[in-house]
């Protein structure tokens, strides 16, 4: 193991052993990663649990690490090498296993509608009562794999516009940062306020001020190349212009008919 030889892993506890797993993965240990994934298999856990809670996890702390340079490339080569053995005991595809980027925000969106992260009043300084659900959303995120993500910002419209603006830059900011502090990998993700500008409920009621007064998460969507969108217009043209040649062709056809009617009248 990591730093101690004597450990048995088949006498930790499920705890003891994920907490040992996130050790040797962080070491590139690859056959105590093998053991110790065929000791939970053995204790009944599900495939795709011991893929979430402990090697996905475990690989957001060296990636968190290899961001603030703590570590470097040869050592995340080695741990992406002992995740690889664990995988290969799962017998599961790492990437076919995760949840889909869309599947990750609709569960994000379900958590917000039961518990939403507030603030203090007036504050960037989240509310204790909201940090459980930080907690939840970060857990999702860490079987969520690499993200493009951005976590957005709104306010009610009672003060200033601008103060709005940044007070919602600076909530978004905070929720940042403690996702961070919970380990879940943010380099793709990014902090916007929008203030008031985006209000989805009445700002003249109390009701509707709440409402306005929050924190979403959304998928940051590649826009449709050029070349994407030449090809749909020129598939428009082409069709409109087989339409097209349907329809002059058909007038031919009508009109070649009365003609052979006007004959046909006149010989009889």
């Amino acid at each position: 193991m990591s730093d101690d030889d004597d450990i048995i892993l088949s006498e930790l506890d499920d705890e003891e052993l994920v907490q040992q797993m996130f050790d040797d993965l962080y070491d590139g240990l690859r056959e105590e990663i093998e053991e110790s994934v065929q000791i939970l298999l053995d204790r009944g856990w599900a495939p795709y649990r011991i893929l979430t809670e402990a090697l996905v996890s475990g690989m957001t702390i060296v990636g968190n690490d290899f961001r603030d340079g703590i570590l470097f490339v040869p050592e995340v080569l080695l741990a992406a090498n002992a995740m690889k053995g664990g995988m290969a005991i799962l017998e599961l595809d790492p990437i076919a296993a995760l949840p889909t980027a869309d599947e990750c925000e609709a569960e994000i969106q379900s958590i917000l509608a039961v518990s939403k992260i507030s603030f203090e009043p007036g504050s960037a300084t989240i509310d204790a009562s909201a940090l459980g659900t930080l907690d939840d959303i970060a857990e999702i995120l860490k079987q969520c794999g690499s993200l493009r993500l951005e976590i957005q910002g709104h306010t009610d419209s009672q003060g200033r516009e601008i103060m709005n603006l940044d007070l919602s830059q600076a909530r978004a900011q905070s929720v940042l940062n403690e996702l961070r502090v919970r380990r879940v990998l943010t380099s793709s993700f990014t902090a916007k306020g929008y203030g008031e500008t985006v209000p989805i409920a009445d700002n003249k009621t109390e009701e509707g001020r709440e409402a306005n007064r929050r924190i979403e998460f959304h998928l940051i969507r590649p826009e449709p190349s050029v070349i994407d969108t030449e090809t749909t217009l020129e598939s428009v043209a082409t069709s409109g212009d087989i339409g097209a040649g349907d329809d002059a062709a058909g007038a031919s056809d009508t009109e070649d008919a009365a003609v052979e009617e006007d004959v046909s009248g006149e010989q009889n």
